[in-house]
């Protein structure tokens, strides 16, 4: 975790070029064109064997390929809290806020206005007023879908710049709220998903990872913003 109370540092912000296979929440939902063919190469594929995915289609209620009753939260949300003992992956301080951010292609696409707008004026908002934090964690990565078939997804420097100008509006809000503010940013998405599955106070982005993320908060955690 990177920890500064000055400019956030690029390069501590994973960038996820071609996340063309392991894209949780097109997994989960089974949303996409091509679930089906990415399910089968994480059930397959060595590299994705620990994987936090990996355990969830072979442990989940529904065993197969059919989206009838697929969804099984809390299997997943068992996974998540095994993975983060196994792993001891880091784990949220409880007055710390955790800000998820969609970044990277989501950018180049028809939603980028409510992802880009989701934090304006972050901190008039009531359900961030008056919380006991201390700190702010932005949880992110600059992910890149890489679908070939579809010719769309990939990686681009306009996407790369978008991105930080979200980020770096953010960053100037939260010191002028007085806060510092640290990024979490890993190319493993399981490392990240763990430490927000950890938060007391969790502020959702603009996507379905969020929404699987807050079904995975302890019961006393607050789902904020």
């Amino acid at each position: 975790m990177a920890d500064n109370l000055g400019k956030l540092r690029e390069e501590d912000v994973a960038v996820l070029k071609k996340n063309s296979t392991y894209r949780v929440s097109d997994i989960f939902y089974c949303r996409g064109w091509r679930w089906q063919e990415d399910r089968t190469s994480i059930l397959n594929d060595a590299e994705f064997k620990d994987s936090i995915l990996f355990d969830y289609l072979t442990e989940k209620r529904t065993v197969g390929f059919t989206c009838d009753g697929d969804v099984d939260f809390k299997t997943f949300r068992k996974i998540v809290k095994r993975h983060s003992e196994k792993n001891q992956y880091p784990q949220a301080d409880p007055h710390h806020l955790v800000v998820h951010m969609r970044l990277g292609d989501v950018m180049e696409m028809q939603r980028k206005d409510r992802c880009m707008n989701k934090y304006n004026e972050f901190y008039e908002r009531e359900s961030i007023k008056n919380l006991p934090i201390t700190k702010v964690i932005l949880v992110t990565a600059l992910h890149f879908g890489h679908n070939v078939s579809r010719n769309r997804f990939f990686y681009t420097p306009q996407a790369v710049r978008k991105s930080w100008k979200v980020i770096r509006d953010f960053e100037r809000q939260t010191h002028e709220a007085g806060l510092g503010l640290e990024v979490f940013s890993n190319e493993n998405v399981d490392k990240d998903i763990c430490f927000m599955a950890s938060s007391r106070f969790f502020v959702k982005g603009e996507t379905r990872l969020s929404s699987i993320v807050a079904r995975c908060l302890h019961k006393d955690s607050k789902v904020c913003g």
